[in-house]
């Protein structure tokens, strides 16, 4: 009984799957990855997109608020300042 030959593919960078080469690009991806989730936790992007949405969200109510002041009351202008 002949042994089948593993099927060799390539990678994402042109590796084949089986080569030394991808297997040690894999792992220092997973390292890389862990590494981050232990810097930053493992739901800082979460973080960042809930932060970003909360700084929208005020931006967006201090424009409506001013949108219903006069333009002299926002700026400060007196009669004598307009211009025209």
């Amino acid at each position: 009984m002949r042994r089948a030959e593993p099927l060799v593919t390539t990678g994402s960078r042109g590796l084949q799957e089986d080569s030394f080469p991808f297997r040690l690009y894999q792992k220092a991806k997973r390292l890389e990855a862990a590494a981050h989730d232990s810097i930053f936790g493992p739901d800082h992007h979460a973080d960042v997109m809930n932060f970003t949405a909360r700084q929208l969200a005020t931006r967006m109510e201090v424009l409506k608020k001013a949108q219903e002041k006069p333009f002299d009351e926002l700026f400060g202008l007196e009669e004598s300042e307009h211009v025209g």
